[in-house]
């Protein structure tokens, strides 16, 4: 846990509420190529800032709403934004991972989340 907490301290945002994420979908890794099958149990969903690197993304449409202000805003499923599962900040040597790899049946997602620790914390 802490993923989106991360986010918003590295200055990125959140989307307050979204559709089509209450269900396990595949999530695209970046780095590799490979897809997962993610837990999904969030409503809210990671809006990084330009400082991030996303790694793990979802193409499952639906609404996503922001705040901007005390305004309730809407971005439509026609609207092309990055489902963000999972984004890197360099500079504070974040990594925040949306998913849940620690719930059962995930032991895949589980193995990817060990595999990027070590990509982005154990390299130079």
């Amino acid at each position: 846990r802490g993923g989106q907490f991360l986010n918003v301290m590295n200055g990125g945002k959140m989307f307050q509420h979204v559709g089509n994420h209450t269900a396990s979908h595949v999530a695209y890794d970046h780095i590799s190529g490979k897809e997962f099958i993610v837990s999904s149990t969030h409503h809210q969903m990671m809006r990084p800032s330009h400082k991030g690197t996303v790694f793990l993304s979802a193409k499952n449409g639906g609404f996503k709403e922001f705040m901007r202000g005390e305004e309730v805003v809407r971005c439509s499923d026609d609207v092309e934004t990055v489902d963000t599962e999972a984004v890197f900040y360099q500079e504070t040597r974040s990594i925040c991972f949306q998913p849940h790899p620690e719930f059962a049946g995930f032991k895949k997602l589980g193995d990817y989340y060990i595999e990027v620790i070590n990509i982005f914390l154990f390299t130079e």
